[in-house]
């Protein structure tokens, strides 16, 4: 009896030493193929990344509409990590990697499409803003002498007031009221000075027209924004494509 017992307790641990081996070389499998999925994955986001890299160089970092649709469009299409077995998800330390790599993915290029949102509004404004500012009583009136003022009050001052109407009609960037407020005083001020020169002319006197101090002071404020915009659009565009370089290199 003793003697059968014995068989049988060794066919038993025979049965159990296969089924562990079995199990430990599918475990091995599923650490693998989830590798396998992490190295794909790798491939695919390296690409991913160099694309939104040339997006970016290849644009024209003035136009931001243009620039925010490339990259968005370069950017949105993220690469997606293969799926692989709970052990394998558990066990394999490129596929951890990989996971959080795809959590974060987008992060490097949020400070870019967030100040790239700003320039959509910024650019238009900054633009609008020189334009109001460069119109002068020469688009109007070209005629240095005038007899009276009548010119001044049916072509200048009309003409001025559709340049302030144009400029209002223009989105302000959130935090650049004040440098609206200079554009518009400026053109403000324009007008009151044109209505004192037509008055002048009519009875012989002639006048400068231009608001000086107010000039120099939107065209100041206008821009500065303008040199702050550009720099945060490179800064941000730099940034991204030196973090891509150095992924390159990681890899």
């Amino acid at each position: 009896a003793a003697a059968v017992a014995a068989v049988v307790i060794v066919a038993a641990l025979g049965g159990t030493t296969t089924v562990l081996l079995e199990r430990a070389h599918q475990r091995g499998e599923d650490v693998a193929a989830a590798d396998r999925a992490a190295a794909s994955f790798n491939k695919r986001v390296s690409q991913y990344r160099s694309d939104v890299k040339s997006a970016i160089e290849n644009a024209d970092l003035s136009d931001a509409v243009h620039l925010q649709a490339g990259i968005e469009s370069a950017v949105d299409v993220t690469p997606k990590l293969g799926d692989a077995t709970p052990w394998g998800r558990a066990h394999s330390k490129a596929y951890t990697k990989a996971r959080v790599a795809e959590r974060t993915l987008k992060k490097p290029y949020r400070e870019l499409t967030s100040v790239l949102a700003e320039a959509v509004v910024g650019q238009p404004f900054i633009a609008a803003g020189l334009k109001a500012l460069n119109v002068n009583v020469n688009d109007f009136v070209k005629e240095r002498l005038l007899p009276n003022g009548s010119r001044i009050r049916s072509e200048a001052i009309p003409g001025f007031r559709k340049a302030l109407t144009r400029f209002n009609k223009v989105k302000v960037p959130h935090g650049q009221a004040a440098v609206a407020a200079k554009v518009r005083k400026e053109l403000q001020e324009t007008i009151s000075e044109a209505a004192q020169v037509a008055n002048s002319l009519d009875v012989g006197r002639g006048g400068l027209i231009f608001a000086k101090k107010e000039y120099l002071s939107a065209s100041k404020a206008l821009l500065a924004y303008d040199k702050s915009l550009r720099e945060r659009i490179g800064d941000a565009a730099d940034k991204v494509t030196g973090e891509v370089n150095d992924d390159q290199s990681a890899a």
